[in-house]
């Protein structure tokens, strides 16, 4: 069985396009933070008393479905659409033991946004990281590089290898049901931002493997959610994150 969550904070519409590319191949869950969400399908939704985060919603979720065996849960932006083989080819994969980083493409660049990150980054990097997402105006300037800097990239062999990875993109990423039993289920630390960076610590940590599939495919309507120039009060949660990371798996 297939789980999809999501963690709705006023995207109802969102939302309910993305199940309608799903079909009927998964059980879709709704965690609405924001106590807004338009449930024109009829899908299961859970109401925690506060906005309670994007990781710890999706745990939310996972807490309320505990009695349901299932195989896979993905954690899900409202904005992703599902290919039409993609839940064929997930049946496929016999490694119950892994987190997959799927195919997702991008709507704005038109690339993959996997493997998102190869290789563990160094600590170096990691504190450069911490500096610039804790100053607005380096945050917005990175974003609008990094921007740049994919939309010119070129699109020739960025999807077609099959390998293991050190963190997947976050907007779409599939976790084994041994992942989540073995990890605390998606618990998570923070508000928002580093959620993938946390697990893939704890997948490293752990030697649970975090494989890249490019069969399985599916689209990204990209800051749809979060949006590319975020506002002071988010940029601010990204660098409250990115210090939390460093300081406990870097410094």
């Amino acid at each position: 069985m297939i789980i999809i969550g999501y963690v709705n904070y006023n995207c109802s519409d969102s939302i309910n396009s993305s199940i309608i590319s799903v079909g009927d191949n998964a059980m879709c869950v709704v965690c609405d933070n924001s106590g807004n969400y338009n449930n024109i399908y009829n899908v299961k939704v859970v109401c925690p008393k506060s906005n309670i985060g994007l990781y710890n919603g999706f745990n939310y979720i996972i807490k309320s479905l505990s009695k349901i065996n299932y195989n896979w849960f993905l954690a899900s932006n409202p904005d992703i659409e599902y290919n039409y083989d993609f839940f064929n080819q997930l049946k496929k994969n016999k490694n119950k033991h892994q987190v997959i980083a799927p195919s997702i493409i991008s709507n704005l660049t038109g690339h993959n946004q996997n493997p998102q990150i190869l290789k563990r980054p160094t600590k170096m990097k990691m504190k450069i990281y911490s500096l610039i997402w804790n100053n607005y105006y380096l945050g917005v300037l990175y974003i609008y590089i990094s921007f740049l800097v994919r939309k010119l990239k070129t699109k020739v062999g960025d999807t077609n290898i099959s390998n293991k990875i050190y963190c997947p993109h976050g907007s779409l990423v599939i976790y084994s049901k041994f992942y989540l039993d073995n990890n605390n289920g998606l618990e998570h630390p923070t508000v928002l931002f580093g959620e993938t960076i946390e697990i893939a610590e704890k997948c490293r940590i752990n030697k649970i493997d975090i494989i890249f599939r490019p069969t399985l495919k599916v689209f990204h309507a990209e800051h749809v959610t979060t949006g590319l120039l975020r506002p002071k009060n988010v940029m601010k949660l990204q660098g409250e994150s990115a210090k939390y990371y460093y300081d406990k798996y870097w410094n």
